[in-house]
């Protein structure tokens, strides 16, 4: 599946748009967004297996405030994120574990499909602990019911399958900082999709994975280059 560059296009907000909103000023990844401008120079590493973690924007989907996801960090429109030419970065052969909430679970299979991949499945991380063989939910936001769950989109490009086929669609780990993903996680997407690996929107670096986010160093000037992970064509 090919991206489409009429999909392409670039956060071109500034720093003024933010003002008087009550919210964290964006950073890199919301005002510039070098690594993914389509104008730039091509790629010279592509990845079999891509996460991303958008910043969702909760004010304009649920008039959320300064208690959600904007009194954390700059968040992106669903117009922004779809025009983020992720794909370039994708091998042909690849596939993407997009994070998502019950409220952009639509908006998500819009944004994967403008990347060039197709939906195929929804993980859920449930929010909890074991005690005593009873399952203790961490209780999060909510307007209507309270939230103890997220999701991620699986999706894929091409015709690369799953490495195997024994893992069930719901995980069970802690929750720690906000909009912090469990370790849980990224050991199962390396258990069952091959490498390289892409981080986008990452909040830390991790061994054998290429990061990129406001909360983790840039990859292709700070990070750890996995040279050693040939590049896939």
């Amino acid at each position: 599946m090919n991206v489409d560059p009429s999909l392409w296009g670039t956060y071109a907000g500034t720093f003024a748009d933010w003002e008087g909103e009550g919210v964290t000023e964006p950073t890199t990844h919301e005002v510039v967004l070098p690594m993914f401008s389509p104008a730039a120079q091509q790629p010279t590493k592509r990845y079999r297996t891509i996460v991303a973690d958008p910043p969702w924007d909760y004010r304009d989907h649920l008039g959320d405030g300064p208690r959600g996801a904007a009194g954390h960090y700059g968040c992106m429109t669903l117009q922004e994120l779809k025009g983020l030419p992720v794909g370039l970065w994708a091998c042909d052969d690849s596939h993407l574990y997009l994070w998502t909430t019950n409220a952009f679970l639509v908006a998500a299979h819009q944004v994967a499909e403008c990347w060039g991949f197709l939906p195929r499945t929804v993980l859920t991380w449930v929010k909890g602990r074991i005690e005593g063989n009873r399952l203790v939910q961490h209780i999060g936001l909510g307007h209507h019911y309270r939230n103890t769950t997220e999701h991620i989109l699986f999706c894929v490009r091409g015709k690369l399958d799953t490495k195997y086929h024994d893992v069930p669609t719901a995980f069970i780990a802690e929750r720690h900082g906000h909009s912090e993903k469990p370790a849980a996680f990224y050991d199962m997407v390396q258990r069952m999709s091959p490498g390289p690996y892409l981080d986008v929107f990452a909040r830390k670096q991790r061994f054998g994975w290429d990061t990129w986010g406001n909360e983790a160093f840039d990859f292709r000037t700070h990070g750890i280059w996995h040279d050693g992970e040939e590049a896939a064509t």
